[in-house]
């Protein structure tokens, strides 16, 4: 029969339990009792059980020895001493974390060298050094090392050791450097100044100051002489401010409340005193009335009948509106006065005396026989040039037909006629101005541009001299209405007359039409009827 893998009984074992000693290992583990050594021995000698163990009982055996060790080993800071439940578990966590300690250098200190020689100090209940473990000493003393170097003494402080410190710190010549630092010179900033920092006046910028809290308050002080600034309401500062007087400007003193009240210029408020008031006054009936019914505010009334006084009793200048009256005749004129003395206007009703310009006027407007007038010159003063001649139509039928006159301006190319003529002599020979009267007997559409010049021949001028040459033409633009209208073009601008007229001159008058011109785009004849001139004189009459 063959046999199993395992542990055969020994042949001689050991007598007795007592000649059998424990099982350790190299750490010094205790693997088998003296008890459990004896159990295997004899089990082996044939004291118990078979004469063979199986090798898997020998491992089980093994393994659970392994675990085990003595109660004393088993105190840890993880299991509890003497609970072998979790030691398995608790040991391999410890054994982590004496690896950990290795490897940092950490060794455990030993409680038993706590207030040893060469050990370490304990701490008292109020966590504090005990004083057992300090050198003896009395009295204020300090703590330095011995002369050896090797332990902690107290020593007391005598005057030589004070007298030998400042000698040892005055021979230092770090210290002799910094004495000498004894200026701030090189310190930037507001704060500047030898040894003693000070703030220089005018560095401090409004930006550096602390901000304002409030909305409309002052900075100032109310709490007395070397208070500190702060923020003063309205109220507060009305505290520091002074009630005006006739020669101090401030602020107005309180009123008192009421209505009857009146400040006066020496500060004071006062009701006013009845003299003061207007209680009547003296004159004719229904004219201006005074109610005094409250004394503080009377009313002056003027009566809506008032038409004033019934005459002007008294001398004096009437500087603006409006009077009126009885004409004055040379009864209500000063005898002692000779002149008027009215800068302007001597008016009546609409017509004025303007003394400005010594003319007659109507409305403010220049009326004969001084100012402007026309004069109407009809075609028949006109004589043609290069369109033809003078021609005559009927227009309308029967009882209406009217016969006219006309000279012809051509479509398409310039036409002229010219009209010569004598203006009155009381002319003021200056500009003239004219408006065109004509008419079309075709139907058609657009405008036409008139041109005006003239120029004035004296006594004794060549009328074929270069010296007399028109003055620069004016234009006018009218747009044909209707066949047969009678039209009137808008009034030219100022017309400035060649050869500048004098009293008598003869003038002559150029009435184009500019038929080449872009901005005559009638394209029919158009039939000059006529002409007005308006001009102004300056006379009376013709001298």
């Amino acid at each position: 029969m063959a046999t199993l893998p395992g542990l055969v009984k020994d042949a001689s074992p050991p007598a007795t339990d007592t000649e059998l000693s424990p099982i350790t290992i190299a750490d010094g583990t205790t693997l088998l009792t003296t008890k459990q050594h004896n159990k295997i021995v004899d089990y082996l000698s044939g004291d118990a059980g078979p004469d063979f163990i199986p090798q898997n009982a020998i491992d089980s055996l093994v393994s659970d020895l392994a675990g085990k060790e003595l109660l004393v080993n088993k105190v840890t800071t993880i299991g509890t001493p003497g609970n072998d439940t979790n030691y398995g578990t608790e040991k391999a966590i410890r054994d982590a974390l004496d690896l950990k300690e290795d490897s940092l250098g950490f060794t455990p200190e030993n409680i038993a060298n706590k207030g040893a020689v060469s050990g370490y100090a304990g701490l008292d209940a109020s966590q504090e050094l005990l004083l057992v473990n300090f050198p003896s000493g009395t009295g204020l003393q300090l703590l330095r090392r011995d002369a050896a170097n090797t332990a902690l003494e107290f020593f007391s402080i005598v005057a030589a050791d004070i007298s030998d410190f400042e000698t040892a710190v005055s021979a230092n010549t770090d210290v002799t450097a910094n004495t000498a630092k004894v200026t701030n010179a090189t310190h930037t900033g507001d704060a500047t100044g030898d040894v003693a920092l000070t703030i220089a006046d005018d560095v401090v910028t409004y930006a550096k100051m602390q901000n304002v809290v409030a909305d409309n308050v002052i900075l100032g002080n109310v709490a007395g002489a070397g208070g500190i600034v702060t923020e003063l309401t309205g109220a507060q500062v009305n505290l520091i401010l002074p009630i005006f007087t006739d020669v101090l400007n401030g602020i107005v003193p309180l009123s008192g409340g009421g209505t009857t009240n009146f400040l006066r210029a020496d500060g004071t408020w006062v009701v006013p005193a009845s003299g003061g008031q207007v209680d009547s006054v003296v004159g004719t009936t229904n004219r201006i009335d005074v109610d005094s019914s409250d004394p503080v505010n009377p009313v002056v009334d003027i009566d809506s009948a008032y038409v004033g006084q019934s005459s002007i009793t008294t001398l004096g200048t009437i500087s603006t509106g409006v009077w009126e009256g009885t004409a004055i005749t040379g009864t209500n004129i000063n005898a002692a006065s000779t002149d008027l003395t009215d800068t302007t206007n001597i008016a009546y009703l609409d017509v004025d005396i303007n003394l400005v310009s010594n003319k007659f006027q109507e409305n403010s407007v220049n009326i004969s026989p001084i100012g402007l007038h026309d004069i109407w010159l009809d075609v028949g003063a006109f004589v043609p040039v290069d369109s033809g001649v003078i021609a005559t139509r009927l227009i309308g039928t029967g009882a209406n037909q009217k016969s006219i006159a006309y000279v012809p301006f051509l479509t398409a190319v310039d036409t002229y006629a010219v009209a010569k003529f004598k203006l009155p002599r009381n002319y003021d020979n200056g500009t003239i101005t004219v408006i065109i009267n004509w008419t079309s007997e075709t139907e058609g559409a657009g405008d036409v541009e008139w041109a005006v010049s003239g120029v004035a021949a004296s006594d004794g001028d060549d009328l074929s001299s270069g010296a007399l040459d028109y003055g620069s033409p004016i234009t006018v633009i009218d747009t044909q209405l209707t066949i047969n209208d009678s039209q009137d073009t808008s009034r030219t601008t100022a017309i400035t007359l060649g050869n500048t007229p004098s009293d008598g001159d003869t003038i002559y008058l150029k009435i184009q039409r500019s038929g080449t011109s872009g901005s005559d785009t009638f394209g029919e004849d158009a039939q000059l009827l006529g002409i007005y001139i308006e001009l102004i004189t300056d006379a009376a009459v013709s001298a």
